[in-house]
């Protein structure tokens, strides 16, 4: 809302602009490293800048890898937002399991036996870098291989099912594992 106030012969002596449901914090869930556009909770006719960086800009856009908190506020330091991003460490955003992919397409193998995984990569598709994620997507284990049969061994069993994702692609690959 702007209000002007006038002096007796008419003439504007203030003017302001009144903004409502401006400022304030804000909790946003994100999916790792998925650009996401913040934007201020006020009409942005003015300067804003963003932090950290100083950044001027009417919106800030970030890939979140990890929890941050990101802030704004208008060129007179009058209004500011606080933005707490939380990347979501589960399958919320679909990153596990939609795009199981058949072990067969790739030529590999994977099973679990007295605390060891076995891969077998036997295609022309050679993948070097593995996470394995529980059901809740939660990464439990990071491991590199260097040949393409290769024996990871586990410093403690596991048990249940597991999703199993070479770190090039958006596939991943069940893994039943029971000691």
């Amino acid at each position: 809302m702007d209000l002007t106030f006038l002096n007796d012969q008419g003439f504007e002596f203030d003017h302001f602009t009144i903004v409502k449901d401006a400022g304030g914090a804000q909790d946003v869930n994100v999916c790792i490293n998925e650009p996401i556009t913040l934007f201020p909770s006020w009409p942005a006719g003015a300067p804003v800048i963003w932090q950290p960086g100083g950044q001027i800009a009417p919106s800030y856009t970030i890939s979140a890898l990890s929890n941050a908190t990101i802030s704004n506020f208008d060129a007179e330091n009058c209004i500011s937002d606080t933005f707490n991003l939380m990347v979501l460490q589960n399958d919320t955003c679909g990153f596990l399991g939609f795009e199981e992919m058949d072990p067969i397409a790739f030529q590999l193998s994977a099973n679990y036996t007295e605390g060891m995984i076995t891969l077998v990569q036997n295609g022309d598709t050679y993948f070097e870098e593995f996470d394995l994620y529980d059901l809740e997507g939660k990464r439990v284990l990071e491991f590199t291989v260097h040949s393409r049969n290769h024996k990871e061994f586990l410093k403690k069993p596991i048990n249940g099912l597991f999703l199993l994702k070479p770190k090039e692609i958006n596939y991943t690959f069940k893994l039943y594992c029971h000691e």
